[in-house]
């Protein structure tokens, strides 16, 4: 694995070539395989073929142009309420919702980390 990591690479331009449903399901089931606290896996995979929804999502993304032509694009969006009640208040204490929503940063980052390998 380490020989992996260490070729990965950030690739800007694709050809312009759909990439078949399964290949995008084992990409995503790679990434729901990352580990998290307590296995809440508190994330969700938005997979956007849409040109309308990537020219909308590179807007929104300090207009990354790249999105524009990349075939798919995979979306990685944490569930803050799956694990946060919105009427906790906040506090300092290691239960509070700040030490929650940190865990759930790391976990769904960690996530984003094994779809991009």
């Amino acid at each position: 694995m380490f020989q992996e990591i260490r070729s990965r690479r950030s690739i800007r331009k694709y050809i312009d070539k759909p990439i078949e449903d399964e290949k995008i399901m084992e990409i995503i089931e790679s990434a729901r395989l990352a580990p998290s606290g307590s296995n809440t896996q508190p994330w969700h995979f938005i997979v956007v073929k849409s040109d309308i929804t990537r020219e909308k999502l590179a807007k929104v993304s300090h207009n990354q142009g790249w999105m524009m032509d990349a075939p798919v694009f995979i979306a990685c969006v944490a569930d803050i309420r799956s694990r946060i009640k919105e009427d906790i208040e906040l506090s300092l204490n290691e239960n509070s919702p700040q030490q929650e929503l940190k865990q759930i940063i790391r976990d769904t980052s960690i996530a984003v980390e094994h779809l991009v390998l």
